[in-house]
């Protein structure tokens, strides 16, 4: 019956079917045709496609379980791949906003190997990217760093996920649909530092929350409402918070904080429980509780000392003596797991990438896993610090240890056998710092991250990964991009990024061109290119470190010179221009607030350097006018933007003002009148142009961005229009009509924060480079 009826409503979900084609089907079918089609085993291409996935309920399509494509193996088959890819963007889906779900679905689709699909609705299509999507799907973003979270399984079966973060925030989610349930919980005036979640005896989910205000607060999580008043009695920031129910029906939760106690509450009260636990001077900076067999509840706490020390919650009482080492490392996260011979686990992470697991009520390391050492129970060495760890007992009794590491990566451990689980799972493009485990009533183990990329992620520990094809981009985040267009016409674009290459692809297939240039030592800050009358290609970049400035030839893939370096500090960002007749100019802008000017073949400075900032110059750009004279325009964080005659090594007219915060960039074009126009994006989340001969804003301000502006460009159409492309920390990128101040389309949502951004025409089409976690093209329909 169910697969009946899913075939009737498959008439409505392609175009060319009713209702007129390109038209929204019916809500029901929107809603509902997935489950109908989950539920007869019929979930196939006519359902996943590029034409109806863009108009499903997200929340429905992720609640179902996962299937096979059109009869064939589970696991393989177009729709199953389509499906994979839309997991992974479904964070992003808005019911009222199909078009921009097709753009974003075209954006995924190349990040995951495959083609961008049908030119997008909203005139955003992949063209193709090196952007490694990972394994995890993304629940959801706070609007700054996410710093704890926290998960629980309710008594009618469903799993939730608490976090909170830098914003202030405590935010709930749904792990089977996807969904934030309800509003982000306020109250909170500072960052929260810890969260834990539980089910009351009556079968009430309380969560808890701890943060730099110093207060610890609990929160109904089916109402989404405060329960009683903040917890107060902590001297300083509470760092952590863990939650517990004891075998009478009490329920505790514990914090502690900087001021080296760790406090136990009643939670049904709110009354603290006996005296403060002392003995820790410097900070209690994580927490984990775990009722024994016997009744008996302990939590386990670690800081800056690097002890873990270990408490009965109701004597107050410790258990053992404190375990460390002779030197002990930080202990920044703390999990506690009961497995099923009765024995209570600790498992620690924290400074030197160690992860360790510990006898609770012994506190002897369990020797099974030591590999460096009677004191040690070494899981093994990852790439940098551990922030957050989580632990959990599987249906068939195996333990699994997970931690999240300041490498952006989280791994998967079996305790009893010491060894990592497959590989490490990515994702993340910032540190994690924080991880929660959780078994579902189904049997299936979910891992849930918050990172310092302000996403919650949400990890299928037994799943195969969803998305697995060979990278080969950048090892980490692309800080630059630029496009040159060489006079025979072939397009590059140019990538730079934490790994220190500096790294050119072929713009139109997404082919690498020659080896990755890597004689930087230090990430890549900046790069410009510019192609020479002569036919040849140049780059320009430069690196965050004292280094002097690159000058690379694009034909044959070597270091030409350097410029020297700018004494005093660090040279940052660099714009180049061509002039008929003149040298080829590069534009510096440095963080001792000064401007300056090279003839790049020459390896010489033009004039003295421009000065009048007071601030580092965190963006340069340059544009040839033509009357043969070239502009420079900068920006910095003393919130104006300045332009320069680069030539003459003077200012044209007063700063622009206007923005609040620090100018990330600014790019300049110009107009078939011989008009000059800048744009620039800042800290204010405000795009702003200005038309540099009157030194005047074109309009206001640009609103739309929800943070920072990282990146602009700016390019003319063929009909004459001057577009404006800006890409930020909200994870988006948008289109602006210069003249008019419009917003053109539908903003396209990408994988994470867009850090860099050129925009050029080739073939007559508008062509987009969008940098962050890794390197994507697109083409835009204006």
């Amino acid at each position: 019956m169910e697969a009946r009826i899913a075939r009737e409503l498959s008439r409505f979900t392609r175009p060319g079917g009713p209702p007129a084609a390109g038209s929204a089907p019916p809500p029901y079918v929107r809603r509902h045709a997935v489950e109908h089609a989950a539920a007869g085993g019929v979930l196939d291409e006519r359902f996943l496609s590029w034409e109806f996935l863009p108009h499903v309920d997200a929340g429905r399509l992720r609640a179902v379980p996962r299937p096979a494509a059109s009869g064939a193996p589970e696991g393989s088959g177009p729709g199953r791949e389509l499906l994979d890819v839309w997991r992974h963007a479904a964070h992003a889906w808005d019911w009222d906003g199909a078009p921009g779900n097709a753009a974003t679905l075209s954006l995924y689709a190349v990040c995951s190997g495959l083609s961008g699909g049908p030119v997008a609705e909203a005139g955003w299509t992949g063209r193709w990217a090196a952007w490694d999507l990972g394994r995890g799907e993304i629940l959801g973003r706070h609007d700054m760093a996410v710093l704890a979270v926290a998960a629980v399984v309710l008594p009618d079966g469903r799993a939730l996920a608490v976090s909170g973060g830098d914003d202030a925030t405590v935010r709930i989610w749904d792990l089977a649909t996807g969904q934030p349930v309800g509003e982000p919980l306020t109250g909170h005036t500072r960052r929260v530092q810890g969260v834990a979640a539980v089910v009351l005896p009556d079968g009430r989910p309380l969560a808890v929350s701890g943060g730099d205000d110093g207060t610890v607060r609990v929160w109904d999580l089916a109402t989404g409402r405060p329960v009683g008043e903040p917890l107060r009695g902590h001297a300083g920031r509470v760092w952590s918070v863990a939650a517990v129910v004891l075998p009478d029906g009490g329920a505790l939760a514990v914090s502690g904080g900087d001021d080296g106690t760790v406090r136990v509450w009643d939670l049904t009260t709110g009354e603290p429980v006996g005296e403060p636990l002392t003995g820790r001077s410097h900070g209690v900076a994580a927490m984990a509780a775990v009722v024994l067999p016997d009744g008996r509840a302990l939590v386990g706490s670690g800081g800056r000392a690097g002890t873990l020390g270990v408490w009965d919650l109701v004597t107050g009482r410790p258990v053992c003596e404190p375990l460390n080492d002779r030197y002990p490392p930080t202990v920044s996260a703390v999990a506690a797991v009961l497995l099923p011979d009765g024995r209570a686990l600790a498992v620690t992470g924290g400074q030197y990438n160690r992860v360790e697991v510990w006898d609770l009520t012994t506190g002897r390391p369990v020797a099974e896993l030591s590999t460096g050492g009677p004191r040690r129970a070494l899981l093994t060495r990852v790439d940098d610090g551990v922030r957050g760890v989580a632990a959990v007992v599987l249906p068939d009794g195996r333990a699994l240890a997970v931690s999240g590491s300041e490498d952006h990566t989280l791994r998967v451990w079996d305790v009893a056998a010491g060894r990592p689980v497959g590989e490490p799972l990515s994702g993340h493009s910032g540190m994690v710092w924080s991880v929660a485990a959780v078994v579902l009533p189904d049997g299936r183990a979910l891992a849930v991250s918050g990172s310092r990329d302000q996403t919650v992620r949400m990890w299928d520990l037994a799943a195969g990964h969803t998305v697995d094809q060979p990278f080969r981009g950048h090892r980490g985040r692309v800080r630059s991009v630029a496009v040159v267009v060489r006079p025979d016409g072939r397009a590059l674009a140019l990538s730079g990024g934490d790994d220190a290459a500096l790294r050119v692809w072929d713009l139109g297939g997404g082919e690498p061109v020659g080896e990755p240039l890597t004689d930087h030592t230090d990430w890549v800050r900046d790069v410009a290119a510019v192609a020479l009358p002569d036919g040849r290609a140049l780059a320009i970049s430069t690196s965050n470190n004292r280094a002097s400035v690159g000058v690379w030839d694009l034909d044959d893939f070597l270091l030409l010179g350097r410029l020297p370096r700018s004494y005093g500090r660090t040279d940052g960002v660099v714009a180049a221009v061509v002039l008929p007749g003149r040298p080829v100019l590069a534009v510096v802008g440095s963080d001792d607030a000064l401007v300056r000017v090279w003839d790049v073949l020459r390896g010489e400075l033009v004039g003295a350097p421009l000065a009048g900032h007071t601030g580092r110059v965190g963006s340069v750009a340059a544009v040839a006018l033509p009357d043969g004279r070239a502009l420079a325009v900068s920006g910095s964080d003393d919130a104006t933007v300045r332009v320069w005659d680069v030539v003459a090594g003077e200012p044209v007219g007063e700063p622009l003002t206007g923005h609040t915060d620090w100018v990330r960039s600014v790019a300049a074009v110009v107009l078939p009148d011989g008009r000059a126009l800048a744009v620039s994006g800042g800290d204010d989340a405000t795009v702003r142009v200005w038309d540099l001969a009157t030194g005047e804003p074109l309009g206001g301000p640009l609103t739309g961005h929800t943070g920072p502006v990282w990146s602009v460009a700016a390019v003319v159409l063929p009909d004459g229009r001057a577009v404006a492309v800006s890409g930020g920390e909200d994870a988006t990128a948008r289109v602006w009509d210069m003249s008019t101040g419009q917003a053109l389309g539908v903003p396209l949502r990408a994988p994470g924060p867009v850090t860099a951004l050129a925009a050029e025409l080739v073939d007559g089409e508008l062509v987009v480079v969008l940098g962050g976690a890794g390197l994507a093209v697109v083409t835009v329909r204006v």
